[in-house]
């Protein structure tokens, strides 16, 4: 494969232009990326220098100074970094911070050079976007680093160069000798350009979360910066509405019985709210919400959504008859005009995964701002997160024998891949080992879009001996305010087989069991916010503890899980 010309100066254009923005991202101390503590995941710095100054302040551990003593290049950063972080997350819920500091520093105050930093499986970000990657590279302190890169680069070149001629003109190296000594150069030289190439990507993954930011709540007036922001926003955008544009999500969500039955009832059996009302149908998807409402009798139904469906809902609705009284529109929400000013119900299945994944809320409470009349509805109106904790030991048993053999390696695996992904699957009544408690209320008609990250603490208690493996998450439904029949249903795991829902429960699995007696506790807190690149995701962080009904409290763990 070649390039042309044109492709060539391209890239080299668009390669030039990258490392200006990385100069100017450098340069800003408001523009670089955050980047995570060294013990504690969760926690951001605001950039990789205050990172290292807080790990020397609070923590007594010069990463720096550490990193000068074994001369570290970008791909021993990057080994380190991802050891470090590696480590930290085995065992931060058994080991107090000084302890497990100590622990880190043992390989690198050793005699010999830590065996990890030849290990590539090391190579292989442990934490995404992690900004500290490159930070521990001696060539990334220098002030003046291109001019000394560039002074090195040619110092070595002609030194290389020179002595190479010199003895060769003397005698004194044979031929076979210079054609090694040039293999043992290009060697050398490939070796730079690896370097270069995994630095390269390193400034480009961070860079792109430094755009996604400004993007999200800067007034960054760079052109470049902004355009690249907006790309990436319409790309994950255009993404989430194509997904909605597949027939298979929507025979998932109409075969959902106790979904669509609640809506369906709701619509029906609430004349005082629908029957000679203007209806507005946020995400309408096949238009089953708006022909329910039409059917009960509202007066004029207006349907909105920005995927490829909408066509065909309009050909479902004309083929029912309702084509007079309901008006569909393509387009996003927060973009669009209705042909009315205000309307007297707004109606929407906006719920996701964990309740708030895919940040679809954020849609109707800019609707309900905009049309709803003073004394309209917006239903659903009140919902509930719940947290329990479950006994899920029986599922990573499996591993232990398959047909006879035990698959302990992938065991582990699955176990790990749990400290960090949340698991949306349906759980059994059977499995929860704790109450159920409320862990928060969202009342669709005066929630803030900001109120949709918080932080929320808990404490389930167990009713008798048992293991607690994970904390599961569900979430309950209401149409109450104002209703003449109010509709409620739940997404939890108490539901029976043939009142599952398509949302499932969302399980974040524990960092080791926790082996409880009766009135025995598991309390914490709950961060529940936008992932920053892609806002539909979802980022959470729980600190938590075992606080047994006798005894001293545990240590405090804290996880950090990404539903994405």
């Amino acid at each position: 494969f070649a390039m042309s010309d044109s492709e060539s100066d391209g890239v080299g254009v668009e390669a030039a232009g990258r490392d200006q923005d990385w100069e100017d991202w450098e340069d800003d101390d408001d523009c670089q990326a955050p980047t995570r503590d060294i013990l504690y995941h969760e926690k951001q710095h605001e950039s990789v220098e205050i990172c290292l100054k807080y790990c020397v302040t609070e923590y007594g551990w010069d990463l720096h100074k550490m990193s000068r003593t074994w001369a570290f290049d970008i791909y021993d950063s990057i080994r380190a970094v991802n050891w470090i972080r590696k480590e930290v997350s085995k065992n931060r819920s058994c080991t107090d911070d000084k302890e497990l500091i100590r622990r880190l520093r043992a390989p690198f105050e050793a005699a010999e050079r830590p065996a990890f930093l030849k290990d590539d499986a090391f190579l292989q970000p442990y934490l995404p976007d992690d900004a500290l990657l490159p930070a521990l590279s001696c060539e990334s302190w220098n002030d003046d680093k291109e001019t000394d890169n560039s002074m090195k680069c040619e110092d070595t070149e002609s030194a290389s160069g020179a002595g190479l001629n010199t003895a060769a003109s003397n005698g004194k190296l044979s031929g076979k000798e210079i054609d090694h000594l040039k293999a043992e150069n290009q060697l050398l030289r490939e070796k730079l350009e690896r370097q270069e190439a995994l630095i390269e990507a390193a400034k480009c993954s961070i860079l792109d979360g430094a755009d996604t930011v400004r993007s999200e709540g800067s007034s960054d007036s760079e052109d470049g910066g902004a355009r690249g922001g907006e790309a990436k926003l319409k790309r994950s955008e255009q993404s989430y509405f194509d997904s909605y544009g597949k027939i298979g999500i929507h025979h998932e969500m109409l075969s959902d019985r106790v979904r669509t039955e609640a809506y369906r009832d709701f619509l029906l059996n609430n004349p005082s709210l629908v029957k000679d009302k203007v209806v507005l149908d946020v995400g309408c998807g096949t238009g089953i919400l708006c022909m329910f409402a039409a059917k009960a009798g509202a007066r004029h139904v207006y349907g909105i959504d920005m995927s490829d469906i909408i066509d065909d809902a309009r050909n479902i609705v004309a083929e029912n008859g309702f084509q007079d009284r309901i008006t569909l529109i393509k387009g996003k929400v927060e973009e669009i005009e209705l042909p009315v000013e205000r309307v007297d119900l707004i109606v929407s299945e906006w719920m996701g995964y964990l309740l708030l994944y895919e940040s679809m809320l954020d849609s109707v409470l800019f609707a309900r701002d905009k049309w709803l009349a003073p004394g309209g509805r917006c239903m659903p109106d009140r919902c509930t997160m719940f947290v329990a904790g479950i006994d899920d030991g029986g599922r990573l048993d499996f591993w232990d024998d398959v047909y006879g053999f035990s698959m302990s390696p992938i065991k582990g695996k699955v176990r790990e891949r749990r400290m960090t992904d949340p698991m949306v699957e349906h759980y059994e009544a059977k499995q929860v080992v704790t109450d159920a408690v409320p862990l928060k209320v969202l009342d669709c008609e005066t929630v803030k879009v900001g109120e949709l990250e918080f932080k929320a603490p808990f404490r389930v208690t167990a009713g008798r001996k048992c293991v607690c493996d994970a904390l599961l998450s569900h979430f309950d439904v209401g149409f109450e305010r104002g209703c003449d029949r109010p509709v409620v249903f739940t997404t939890g795991p108490e539901s029976p087989d043939t009142d599952r829902t398509h949302w499932k429960q969302t399980a974040f699995y524990l960092k080791h069991s926790v082996h409880m007696e009766a009135g025995d506790a598991i309390e914490g807190v709950m961060h529940l916010s936008r992932a920053k690149k892609n806002p539909r995701h979802l980022d959470i962080v729980i600190e938590w503890a075992h606080v047994p009904a006798q005894g001293a409290r545990g240590h405090t763990v804290h996880q950090v899980f990404d539903l994405v």
